[in-house]
């Protein structure tokens, strides 16, 4: 991670972060991130890759909520969709042509 540049090293926080957040459940525990999500990639994160990643963790939360007491889904995809905008302007500095 040493090689990353800022804006890698900041997009793989921040999907660590939805991925821990995903739960929805404080007292949870989150599982370690295997050892082949956690590497960097070979070279830097385009933003569509970044963006696409972003959205299937976001969807894959939401499939989570479903599975949840209905008191806890409303809280549960709420919480999905704000890590959703989170992660969308962490990688915004990543897109290219901006007009």
């Amino acid at each position: 991670m040493a090689n990353d540049p800022p804006a890698g090293r900041a997009v793989r926080l921040v999907i660590a972060a939805l991925l821990s957040l995903a739960g929805c459940d404080e007292s949870a525990t989150p599982a370690p991130m295997p050892a082949e999500v956690a590497a960097p990639p070979p070279q830097a994160m385009s933003y569509e890759v970044a963006i696409a990643i972003a959205a299937a963790d976001r969807n894959r939360a939401i499939r989570e909520c479903g599975t949840r007491p209905e008191p806890e889904r409303e809280t549960c995809i709420t919480v999905a969709r704000a890590n959703w905008d989170i992660a969308k302007a962490a990688v915004d500095d990543l897109r290219g042509d901006q007009q």
